[in-house]
This record gives structure tokens, sequence and C-alpha cells, in this order.
């Protein structure tokens, strides 16, 4: 059986996309999609104790989630966990 919905990086628009398998929606699960502003491709770290959509990523590629729930984000060259 499939999970109910799955979550994954897209990496290039700095954001965490959450998809429902119901309904085929995607919908952002974080990142707010800001990039640097240097033409690098890369996106800004923000956020921190903040919503997770609000949040500042760059180059997501992993994300992983504990047994509470809170998801943790894998970026070029940190780790940073959303609530």
């Amino acid at each position: 059986m499939l999970p109910e919905t799955s979550t994954s990086p897209d990496t290039n628009n700095q954001r965490i996309r959450r998809v429902d398998a119901a309904s085929d929606i995607i919908t952002t699960a974080a990142g707010n999609g800001d990039p640097s502003g240097l033409g690098d491709g890369k996106g800004t770290y923000s956020g921190d104790g903040g919503a997770a959509i609000s949040a500042g990523l760059s180059l997501p590629y992993a994300v992983a989630f504990d047994l509470s729930g809170n998801m943790f984000i894998r970026t070029q060259p940190t780790i940073v966990s959303a609530q």
C-alpha cells in the first residue's frame, strides 16, 4: 500500500513538495523559493524558529522525518529542521 502523502525536495526551486496520493495535488511543505540574488542558482538561508513554509532554503536535496513527525531538510551545505 502506498503512503497517503509523499514528500520530496524540489531542489532548483528551493522548496520541499508534498504530494497527496489520493488527489495528486502537490503543495509546498517548506521553503519560500527565494533566490540568493547572486545568480548562482542557490536560495537563501532564513526563517530559523519560524514556519517551514516561510523558510529560506538553498538547494534542498533530502528530507527525513523523526518519530514525532518533525521534518529535517538536507541542503547545500547545511542541515536544517522545519517545525
